[in-house]
């Protein structure tokens, strides 16, 4: 599997000009969102996950990565607020690998996402948005792909997992 890091991930999108498409892995479902082409990101809508359909998800997946044409997946890397990547970490590249087994997806760059969450609804809420659990998934995506277009301008921070296991 080609795992990036999140500098490897802005050089390719720079090169390419291509968006990536952002996950936001819950057991439940998968926000999405794509980069748009002043550096922002659109929230897409979430894709519900059945217990042991992986297949389903990863077309879905494969197919929202072709329309958008997108070079990379910023998949959500949940860290504890610790800083250390646990069992909800393992659960995401189980889930990442068992995707990426079945249907043929663009590299993955894993982008520390603690309390985006948090950010999304709260996002949602001052905007007078509904704030359900799909809304706040792909909104929570966007603000995944957004942390990593904006870490080429900040200086380093707790948002990339570089320390990704095999």
């Amino acid at each position: 599997m080609a795992i990036l890091t999140p500098a490897a991930a802005r050089a390719l999108l720079r090169k390419t000009r291509s968006p990536a498409l952002g996950l936001d892995v819950s057991p439940s479902r998968v926000g999405l969102a794509v980069s748009g082409p002043g550096g922002g990101a659109l929230p897409l809508g979430t894709i519900k996950r059945a217990a042991r359909d992986v297949r389903a998800v990863s077309g879905k997946i494969a197919a929202a990565a072709t329309r958008h044409r997108a070079a990379l997946l910023a998949v959500g890397w949940p860290l504890e607020p610790s800083g250390v990547a646990g069992e909800r970490c393992a659960a995401v590249r189980a889930f990442v690998d068992a995707v990426r087994a079945e249907a043929a997806l663009p590299p993955v760059v894993f982008v520390d996402e603690r309390f985006t969450t948090q950010a999304a609804r709260h996002a949602l809420g001052e905007a007078g948005a509904a704030t359900t659990h799909g809304a706040e998934d792909a909104a929570a995506a966007a603000l995944i792909v957004e942390a990593l277009l904006e870490e080429e301008r900040a200086p380093p921070s707790r948002f990339f997992a570089d320390d990704v296991p095999d």
